[in-house]
């Protein structure tokens, strides 16, 4: 009898931790979520403010070109502003989060100060190049029809939160075909409607020619997404997916390509992970679909985290401020998940 109501505390107890942990777990998925960017800031005329980046404190949600320099601005009659363009926040698991307020803080005697006179403001870039990079093998068979439509629901998402976007589409099998980009929706989606299957997978060429195509744009924001159900087997021996990763991470000093990947794995499908993997960049994520659906969910997520991307403007006075005496600056971005 003992035993037996030993038992049953343990039981109780076993119970009560799981349910403990199952709250906790639950509550780590608030919709509503604050990230931390760190930078230091001298002005050493003051007319010529500069910007330097604490990449280790930052939240690493935080996307932005760390090694980039930033334009500034001077407002009259006393203010400057130093703007931060092409700045996204997007979490592990490609998720991305608008931004609903910024508090500025200023580290001051040992102490952070909030500060309310010299704030940090925010607004939506439209100036965003897109591609599509999808693959039109006859692999896919039934699937294609799917694809095609997420594709559309994809860039008609894109232009709803970004007017002004231009999007390109390349497609690749035993060919690779390019549409030039564009702001008209009708026309896009018009160019994913006419895409046909063919044999083969051309997908390195293909995402070659979306970099070139990119990297030969000017927009303040620049993306792709690549979908394909298998391997690359159509390109030269020097072109591979360790080429085009360097290519995305290191071989532009322009405005970086945020590269997104979507594997469909699917049933019997050959997808070498790995070398998806890498080639998403510079923010970008991978994502391995089994299904249809999670295919779907994943041009869905895609959308979001390309379209919501900002300029972030810091004003501050024409104060001079030598390199020697750089302020350090937190700014809190209050945000709340798409």
């Amino acid at each position: 009898m003992k035993k037996m109501k030993n038992a049953s505390l343990l039981l109780l107890f076993l119970l009560m931790a799981t349910v403990q942990f199952s709250c906790k777990k639950d509550s780590s998925f608030s919709p509503s979520q604050d990230f931390d960017l760190y930078l230091n800031y001298w002005n050493p005329t003051g007319t010529t403010p500069s910007i330097s980046f604490d990449a280790e404190k930052t939240s690493p949600e935080i996307v932005i070109d760390f090694s980039k320099e930033f334009d500034s601005e001077i407002i009259p009659p006393s203010l400057v502003n130093v703007n931060i363009d092409n700045m996204r926040i997007v979490d592990d698991n490609g998720r991305n989060y608008s931004i609903n307020d910024i508090t500025a803080y200023e580290f001051v005697n040992g102490d952070w100060e909030e500060d309310v006179e010299f704030t940090m403001d925010y607004e939506p870039l439209d100036d965003v190049a897109v591609f599509l990079v999808l693959d039109a093998s006859k692999s896919l068979g039934s699937d294609f029809e799917n694809v095609i439509r997420f594709s559309n629901n994809f860039v008609n998402a894109i232009f709803e939160e970004s007017p002004q976007a231009r999007i390109g589409i390349i497609s690749f099998s035993d060919q690779v075909t390019y549409y030039e980009p564009s702001s008209d929706r009708v026309k896009v989606l018009q160019n994913i409607q006419s895409i046909t299957t063919g044999t083969s997978t051309a997908l390195y060429q293909a995402v070659d020619l979306a970099i070139d195509k990119l990297e030969a744009l000017e927009a303040a924001s620049k993306a792709m997404v690549i979908f394909t159900d298998g391997k690359d087997n159509l390109a030269p021996p020097q072109l591979t997916a360790s080429y085009l990763s360097n290519r995305l991470q290191n071989g532009y000093t322009g405005v970086r390509i945020m590269s997104y990947v979507i594997g469909f794995k699917g049933d019997n499908r050959q997808l070498d992970e790995a070398d998806l993997e890498s080639l998403s960049a510079n923010g970008g994520v991978a994502s391995f679909a089994n299904s249809s659906k999670e295919v779907e969910s994943s041009f869905n997520d895609f959308s979001k985290s390309i379209a919501t991307v900002y300029s972030l403007i810091y004003t501050r006075n024409q104060q001079i401020i030598s390199e020697d005496n750089k302020r350090v600056l937190k700014f809190v971005l209050h945000t709340e998940r798409k």
